[in-house]
């Protein structure tokens, strides 16, 4: 395909919802933290996605490619053997769509990941 041949809107909106499939399987199988947001954000668009969405899907990619040997590590605490500490952030009113708060956290122990959750307000 050459730069100037433009996708159809049939193939558009199918490479769309197959990166969304696939950020999906990543999410699930690997427990990826730093895609959650990412996906869930790209999931709500997959019946009317448009080129801004396309771009954001192409920058999780490229962001996967340059990423892809990062991982979590547990190390032992500097004073203790076990430290655990966590974060709690709160975003009010903040999406303009659904006019929904974002609330979530993560918690650590030794330097990796033991839990997450991120949740909009009913």
């Amino acid at each position: 395909m050459t730069t100037v041949t433009r996708l159809r809107k049939f193939d558009f909106h199918k490479r769309y919802c197959g990166i969304v499939g696939h950020l999906g399987y990543l999410v699930i199988m690997t427990h990826l933290v730093d895609l959650v947001w990412s996906y869930s954000e790209l999931n709500r668009y997959v019946q009317f996605p448009g080129q801004l969405h396309m771009e954001a899907a192409e920058h999780v990619l490229r962001y996967l490619r340059d990423n892809w040997n990062e991982t979590i590590t547990y190390r032992r605490g500097r004073r203790r053997m076990i430290e655990f500490w966590g974060w709690i952030d709160e975003d009010w009113d903040s999406d303009i769509n659904a006019r929904r708060s974002h609330t979530g956290y993560i918690s650590m122990i030794n330097g990796g990941r033991a839990c997450i959750s991120a949740r909009d307000s009913p």
